[in-house]
């Protein structure tokens, strides 16, 4: 049995893993999604946000319950909180797993890896709310998150996006630990995606030193593919050979 902490991506929530969630627990393992400061259910006024906040929000919820064994998984943006966990979390970790993921190296930021086109709306419409955050419009979400949902379950779940701190995306990170940790990491590229392109994806994998894995979907898998993707992480934490996360007991 291993723990799965499951952690989403901008504008997101732990809603998001709700199907993934019964299929690993289902399995025997424990399964906790969380919402990050500012996001989903969580309260945490948005203009007091950012990545610093994010890290010490999880530290803090594995911490309060005492998890181990934890497998952490990170969907998107959701990679540049994974690599800031080393630190504080690496006796409780036994692997990491970056889902369609962002692995930013030290001294860069998230927002480095968003397209240009993208990157001046961020800006933009931070700058014009009352508390520097974005939400992309339907019409965005609906490209490059659900498009493979239909419109019904697609319109329901933008409905749950959240506004994103752009602070999050502006701080540099300080993550050099987690690339001397020596904790084992797995990357699932998904194959449909059209939020992160593949070369960039591509770029993550051998920046962790792995081969990627591949899921045949969009972006937003654990939606549109959430059987799918439950077999594929319940998969990595069987015995996959040297170098791979280790096997759940």
């Amino acid at each position: 049995m291993v723990n799965f902490l499951l952690i989403h991506g901008s504008q997101h929530g732990a809603w998001c893993w709700e199907d993934v969630v019964p299929l690993i627990a289902d399995a025997g393992h424990g399964v906790y999604p969380i919402d990050l400061p500012g996001s989903g259910a969580d309260e945490t006024p948005r203009a007091e946000v950012n990545l610093t906040r994010y890290q010490q929000a999880v530290i803090d919820f594995v911490q309060a319950r005492d998890l181990i064994d934890l497998v952490v998984v990170g969907h998107s943006l959701g990679g540049g909180t994974l690599t800031l966990l080393a630190p504080a979390l690496s006796a409780r970790i036994r692997g990491f797993v970056f889902l369609a993921a962002i692995v930013p190296g030290p001294e860069q930021s998230l927002l480095d890896f968003v397209p240009a086109e993208r990157r001046e709306f961020y800006r933009k419409a931070a700058a014009t709310s009352r508390d520097g955050t974005f939400k992309v419009s339907y019409q965005t979400a609906r490209a490059i998150f659900f498009e493979e949902l239909s419109e019904a379950r697609a319109r329901e779940a933008y409905g749950r996006l959240t506004p994103q701190s752009l602070a999050v995306y502006l701080e540099t990170l300080a993550n050099q630990e987690f690339f001397s940790s020596g904790i084992p990491c797995e990357y699932v590229l998904c194959s449909k995606d059209k939020t992160l392109p593949r070369e960039t994806c591509l770029e993550q994998a051998r920046r962790l030193g792995v081969e990627s894995l591949e899921l045949d979907s969009g972006h937003d898998a654990m939606l549109s593919h959430p059987d799918e993707l439950a077999e594929l992480l319940l998969s990595i934490v069987r015995f996959r050979g040297p170098g791979s996360l280790p096997a759940a007991d």
